[in-house]
């Protein structure tokens, strides 16, 4: 979480899985609270972005498989938030 904190206070992008970890394609699991603590403490915003795709990469090996990035608006922490109601949506 440090070296997260400070890539993004050094202005770059930072990807991560607020999950927590993989998820095998049966819906979304609850968001851990790392996200919306760095965006809290950093102030930049959180876009969400969702892959489609990638659960069928090794269903078609060694066939290449199209995997989709869609990026939603970002969401911009404001001080009175707390982790709760930015992981909640």
């Amino acid at each position: 979480m440090r070296h997260a904190q400070s890539v993004l206070e050094n202005g770059q992008v930072l990807g991560m899985f607020p999950e927590g970890s993989r998820n095998k394609g049966n819906g979304l699991r609850t968001a851990k609270s790392g996200v919306a603590r760095l965006a809290l403490a950093t102030g930049v915003p959180i876009v969400p972005a969702a892959l489609h795709g990638p659960q069928y990469m090794f269903r078609r090996f060694p066939r290449r498989t199209v995997v989709r990035v869609r990026f939603g608006a970002p969401i911009e922490p404001q001080p009175s938030e707390t982790t709760l109601s930015l992981t909640t949506g």
